[in-house]
């Protein structure tokens, strides 16, 4: 039920509306055609060699998901004896090879949503 006046509709409608504007932002940053200054060779090499730590995504600015590439990484070997790390690694598997698909194609993005395009 939707309440005029209700504050978890207000604080529901306020992170809506920071979203969108944050949406809006990096779809702004692409329209205008922002490069940005890191390289996509280095991009790339972190992404192909250390990419299930999320070194790639520390270096593009990306701390959050970094953090959380990192943290699968080190659950699912932490735990891979036990076999319940396995789907651990999988994923963090999949997600590196999908950056690194990313960053050999030239649309990977930094944390301000710029291109990552100059090699």
């Amino acid at each position: 039920d939707y309440r005029p006046g209700d504050p978890a509709a207000s604080k529901g409608i306020a992170l809506l509306g920071g979203l969108v504007a944050l949406v809006g932002l990096r779809v702004a940053a692409t329209r205008r055609g922002e490069i940005s200054p890191k390289s996509r060779r280095t991009a790339t090499l972190l992404a192909l060699f250390l990419g299930v730590f999320g070194a790639h995504r520390f270096y593009s600015g990306q701390t959050r998901t970094a953090i959380a590439m990192l943290s699968l990484s080190v659950v699912g070997v932490a735990t891979a004896w036990f076999i319940v790390g396995i789907p651990f690694i999988l994923v963090v598997s999949a997600w590196a090879l999908l950056d690194l698909i990313s960053a050999i194609a030239g649309v990977a993005r930094d944390n301000q949503g710029r291109v990552i395009k100059n090699w």
